[in-house]
């Protein structure tokens, strides 16, 4: 779209210019050429004027355009579904949104978020996905970072494939591996180890320096592993299981087992070839 950018003073020259209808002043499809008006600080713009076939051209893109982004039913052959047609997209693959979009919706709208309509949703939707990849909760502002992972108990029962889900998970000293509150247990947060390919690798810890721990001795006692791409259990050698074993033997959900013996890291290669 051709333009041409007044100065905020020069808005009412600006908008004369454009009613004019000067055929010097249209573009080469016919249409007015759009004026652009800064900012008095000249920080931006303050208001743009544009020709009526181009407003209903650009109002037209931007409806069917959020049209297509609305997730539609499987069923619809034609609708927008995220798992499927995202970059890289694997099923459901969604940042964990849903908490925040009221409380949000509330504070920036002041209306709960089903009142609001697409537009404003878009918005805090939005807003709700730049509070969870800019998220800072650790006390040493090591943060926490987006981690794809099954969803394990809200999977349904009768699920045909495994749902994964953008779940947060804190960052660790052991490359790979995260820690994440799972649940609220009969003795508040419990915890759970992580690997950044969305594999649980133990659960069920009543705090975050015990998780934290079992963390660290997994990371020692198995030095070898690349924790990124650990996915089940079948990467293991036998004596490589046997070594998470005595970890878990030692570590346990509630704090140290004393009597158990620190677990020796394992030298040969932990995953087979």
């Amino acid at each position: 779209m051709t333009y041409i950018t007044f100065a905020h003073g020069d808005a009412q020259e600006a908008l004369e210019q454009f009613l004019s209808g000067d055929d010097d002043g249209r573009d080469r499809d016919g249409r007015r050429i759009a004026r652009n008006i800064a900012r008095p600080d000249d920080s931006g713009l303050a208001a743009v004027i544009v020709d009526p076939a181009e407003y209903e051209e650009l109002h037209d893109a931007q409806a069917a355009l959020r049209d297509w982004l609305t997730p539609r039913p499987d069923d619809d052959p034609d609708g927008y579904r995220p798992f499927r047609h995202s970059p890289k997209a694997q099923e459901d693959r969604l940042l964990p949104i849903g908490p925040l979009q009221d409380p949000l919706a509330r504070l920036l709208c002041g209306r709960p978020f089903e009142e609001l309509e697409a537009k404003d949703r878009d918005r805090v939707a939005a807003a709700a996905m730049v509070c969870l990849l800019d998220l800072r909760l650790d006390p040493d502002d090591s943060g926490a970072v987006p981690v794809m992972m099954h969803a394990h108990n809200a999977e349904p029962r009768d699920a045909a494939r495994p749902l994964k889900l953008w779940r947060i998970a804190y960052k660790s000293d052991v490359h790979g591996l995260y820690l994440r509150v799972s649940a609220s247990g009969f003795f508040g947060e419990e915890w759970e180890i992580v690997t950044g390919s969305g594999f649980r690798v133990a659960s069920g810890f009543f705090g975050r320096d015990t998780a934290a721990a079992a963390l660290s001795a997994i990371g020692r006692v198995l030095p070898q592993v690349n924790w990124m791409t650990v996915r089940d259990a079948s990467v293991f050698t036998p004596n490589a299981l046997d070594a998470l074993r005595q970890v878990f033997a030692r570590y346990r959900e509630s704090g140290v087992n004393a009597a158990v013996p620190e677990p020796e890291p394992v030298t040969e290669t932990a995953e087979p070839a």
